[in-house]
C-alpha cells in the first residue's frame, strides 16, 4: 500500500504541544485497525534536519532517526546492516542519540 493511501484518512496533523498532536480526519473514516496504528506510530520529523532538503529526491544519506538502531552499512540494492545505538533506554541511558 502506498502512502498517499495509506494515510488517505488523516487530512492533517496539528501540533498541540511539545510533545503533543492531534489528528484531523476526513468525515467519516471508520476507525479501523489500521488507522488507529497509524495514527499511534506517528513519528515526527526534525525540521532542522529537513528543512533545507527536498524530501521527493533519491538519497543514500542515511536520515536523522531517533530509535534504538542506526545504519551501520549499505550495499545498495543488497543489504542494509543496522547497529544497536552502544547507548539507549536498556543500558541505562536515557538520552537519545543520533547519526
Amino acid at each position: 500500500m502506498g502512502a498517499k493511501s495509506a494515510y488517505r484518512d488523516i487530512l492533517s496533523v496539528e501540533q498541540t504541544g511539545p510533545r503533543s498532536f492531534r489528528f484531523h480526519l476526513r468525515d467519516g473514516p471508520i476507525r479501523t485497525r489500521r488507522l488507529v496504528m497509524q495514527t499511534a506510530s506517528f513519528m515526527p520529523l526534525a525540521k532542522h534536519y529537513w528543512k533545507d532538503k527536498d524530501f521527493s529526491e533519491t538519497t543514500i544519506v542515511p536520515p536523522l532517526g531517533n530509535g534504538a538502531y542506526r545504519v551501520k552499512e549499505v550495499d545498495l540494492g543488497h543489504k542494509i546492516v543496522f547497529e544497536p545505538w552502544s547507548c539507549w533506554s536498556w543500558s541505562g541511558c536515557r538520552t537519545p542519540k543520533n547519526g
